[in-house]
């Protein structure tokens, strides 16, 4: 059996052959002593890594309060844990949490807001105009409560989001909304919405019955023949021409999928600058991979790199107003179609298109002296687009030249 050391108390300090024990009104660190020597102290002693707590006469405290600290069944000062049969909680220290499990109202925890409510967590519910989420979070920037609401950046309820009404302007641009649903290809007004909602200026619209001006509004007295431009004066290219369509690019040649590099050489002569077939194709095969590499044809990027590489801009063509706008303001073009006039099968094809006049447009054929240099409506042709993915890489398959 261990034999006990003899000691002395004097005022605040236990004298033991092992060294000195303090013996103080709160836990903190001291000298750490055997736990058979610690029974003769009064108030708290640190044995090895543990609290306890002895009374006037001695005694171990169990199961009961020392101030603010708890004193477990083994004498053990409890920390971080619920206690004195979970009515409280105590903190790392030891010492007794007033409020925890019983928080009220808005709690900040990290970046994070949450609510509680006698001491609960609210969930799926909301607090005033504020949505709590599965996990108690407040939500921000987000549609919630089964999709019926938005809250914004500050989680805030936002009363009309998503159920807009007038005229609302988003970005530089105008859009109409009626009980909350974007108007399309419609007036609202004197006013014309395109297919994509926004609010057209100084273009024909309607089926390019009517014109608005730069301020988007109706102008009656605009006269109908003013609308019509004649057509650029192109050289005309096949691409089976005997001096260049046996020439091979890749996996072809120029007469089988050499429709883009001949359009596009017909488009700059009309626009004053005369190239040939070959020179276009050799710019394209040459400087990129859209051209006879890992598919037949040349792609829709194929084409904007030669328009580019020969001085000009261009502009993605996605709605049939801004097809007819740009034809009416003299630009050919570069228009890649499906199924149709031009197009047979599966196959697609590229023409260029020039030219307005009452509501028709003049098309060059690469391919085809039976279609080329004729008026086609525009209608038709809009209808007859192509949709492969390989012409529309850009974005669309009609592209505005200069």
């Amino acid at each position: 059996m261990e034999q006990k050391q003899r000691f002395s108390l004097r005022k605040n300090k236990v004298k033991l052959g092992l060294g000195v024990l303090t013996v103080l009104a709160t836990p903190i660190a001291v000298d750490t002593v055997a736990s058979s020597d610690a029974l003769a102290a009064q108030g708290w002693v640190k044995s090895g890594h543990t609290w306890y707590f002895y009374n006037q006469n001695g005694t171990l405290v169990r199961n009961a309060w020392a101030g603010n600290y708890w004193l477990g069944a083994d004498g053990r000062m409890a920390t971080n844990a619920w206690v004195d049969n979970n009515r409280y909680y105590v903190g790392n220290d030891g010492a007794w949490i007033k409020d925890y499990g019983n928080k009220s109202g808005w709690q900040k925890e990290g970046s994070a807001w949450y609510y509680y409510k006698n001491g609960t967590l609210v969930r799926n519910a909301w607090a005033g105009n504020y949505w709590l989420g599965a996990d108690g979070r407040m939500a921000t920037n987000a549609w919630v409560d089964s999709n019926r609401y938005y809250v914004g950046n500050d989680g805030a309820w936002i009363k009309d989001y998503g159920n807009k009404s007038g005229w609302q302007k988003e970005g530089s641009a105008w859009y109409y909304y009626k009980n909350g649903t974007l108007v399309r290809n419609a007036w609202a007004g004197n006013y014309w919405l395109g297919a994509d909602g926004r609010m057209a200026t100084s273009a024909w619209v309607d089926n390019g019955r009517y014109y608005v001006d730069g301020n988007g509004l109706w102008v009656p007295s605009y006269s109908e023949t003013s609308k019509n431009i004649s057509a650029l004066n192109m050289t005309q290219y096949y691409q089976g021409d005997a001096r260049w369509g046996g020439k091979m690019y890749g996996i072809s040649n120029l007469a089988n999928t050499g429709c883009v590099p001949t359009a596009l050489a017909m488009a700059f002569s009309g626009l004053g600058q005369n190239v040939l077939p070959t020179a276009v194709a050799d710019t394209i095969y040459n400087n990129t991979d859209e051209m006879n590499v890992s598919e037949l044809g040349t792609s829709g990027k194929g084409a904007v790199y030669a328009i580019r590489a020969y001085g000009y801009k261009h502009a993605v063509i996605t709605t049939k107003e801004q097809l007819i706008s740009a034809l009416q303001s003299g630009k050919p073009v570069f228009a890649t179609v499906g199924r149709g006039i031009f197009a047979k099968g599966r196959l697609t094809h590229a023409i260029i298109l020039s030219g307005y006049s009452n509501g028709k447009t003049k098309a060059m054929d690469p391919d085809s002296a039976y279609n080329t240099g004729k008026w086609y409506d525009i209608n038709t042709i809009w209808n007859q687009r192509s949709t492969d993915p390989y012409d529309t890489n850009i974005g669309g398959s009609f592209v505005a030249i200069g």
